[in-house]
């Protein structure tokens, strides 16, 4: 019997962007089965920075994904203009200021661990005929 490698789901990048691909075609097809207004819908595409920033924090780690914290500012303050709600950004910009400056802080103050030493393969074989892989 052939052994086939077992595959485990992985939460990527392509993987969002697959996914949103797919949401903007379903919306496009309502708005062509005049289902859904893709007018008033396409106000919220800067949710898709959000989410592919999130997914760098989930899938790089919240301190090591200063992209990812870069793209969700990017997102909403993107949003907020769309909603023409940028009036909020002229009170409230500096905060995303603060927050990279916090991220950066804590990756200072959190260094990343260092990889652990690959132990000699040969220690591990039994019978002094086997060969490591």
């Amino acid at each position: 019997m052939h052994d086939i490698p077992e595959r485990k789901a992985r939460f990527t990048t392509k993987l969002v962007i697959g996914v949103l691909f797919m949401a903007f075609g379903v919306a496009f097809l309502l708005h062509n089965l005049n289902i859904l207004d893709v007018d008033r819908s396409l106000r919220f595409w800067p949710l898709a920075l959000v989410v592919l920033g999130l997914e760098r924090l989930y899938t790089r780690g919240f301190l090591r994904a200063t992209g990812g914290h870069m793209l969700i500012m990017l997102g909403i303050w993107l949003q907020l203009w769309c909603l023409e709600k940028d009036f909020l950004l002229d009170t409230w910009w500096p905060l995303g200021i603060v927050w990279l400056g916090l991220v950066i802080s804590l990756r200072a103050l959190w260094p990343k661990p260092k990889p652990e030493p690959i132990q000699d393969q040969e220690a591990f074989c039994q019978d002094s005929n086997e060969r490591p892989l």
